[in-house]
């Protein structure tokens, strides 16, 4: 997702460049940072930024469209990694592993000793041990499992934001439009325009 946002500015803007790297969506920390700043200096800080109506235009235009696609850019980026790399895992017939190379625990039981490897395969007593006797059975998390569980939560909690920030457009921008929907609807369609290859 390269061009330009409507406002003439480059995209993806250096802030989120460095971020657009495998490394940060498996450790994604940075990241997650970075979406709770945006999300603070942007949609947060809307009742505050539109007192009147006639800033509305300019600030959805100059502030929170170009936020939205930042933090678009990047859960959509992050989504890629994860499906890449699990394409990638079940297209090689390895077994599930994480990023550190660690085997999961079907792959380790067959280099037990065989009556170890046996007992692992029984489902213990939920009277004895209730956690165990809940996650028997369960293969561990790949790592691209993980990153696809923070980038799901991440595009919920993006949904809620949006959803309160076109309320309050509704409100305060009653010009443009007074339907929350309108705004995520001229975000989808006019928000960036792709870069034209000549």
């Amino acid at each position: 997702m390269t061009g330009t946002i409507n406002n003439g500015k480059p995209f993806p803007p250096m802030e989120i460049r460095e971020l657009l790297n495998p490394g940060s969506c498996y450790s994604p920390e940075a990241i997650r940072a970075f979406l709770r700043y945006s999300r603070r200096q942007s949609d947060d800080s809307l009742p505050t930024h539109l007192p009147r109506t006639g800033s509305c235009a300019e600030h959805i235009s100059t502030v929170l469209f170009p936020a939205w696609l930042a933090r678009d850019t990047l859960l959509d980026y992050c989504g890629r990694v994860s499906d890449q790399g699990r394409k990638a895992v079940r297209n090689s017939g390895l077994s599930n592993s994480n990023s550190n190379g660690d085997l999961d625990s079907r792959s380790a039981t067959a280099v037990l000793p065989p009556g170890l490897s046996e007992s692992l395969r029984v489902p213990p007593d939920p009277r004895i041990d209730a956690y165990r006797a809940r996650d028997f059975g369960k293969s561990p998390e790949s790592a691209e499992d993980a990153i696809r569980e923070w980038v799901d939560q991440e595009l919920s909690i993006e949904s809620i934001v949006r959803e309160n920030s076109c309320h309050l457009l509704a409100d305060k921008c009653g010009s443009f439009s007074t339907k929350p929907g309108s705004y995520i609807k001229a975000y989808n369609e006019s928000v960036y325009e792709p870069s034209r290859e000549d």
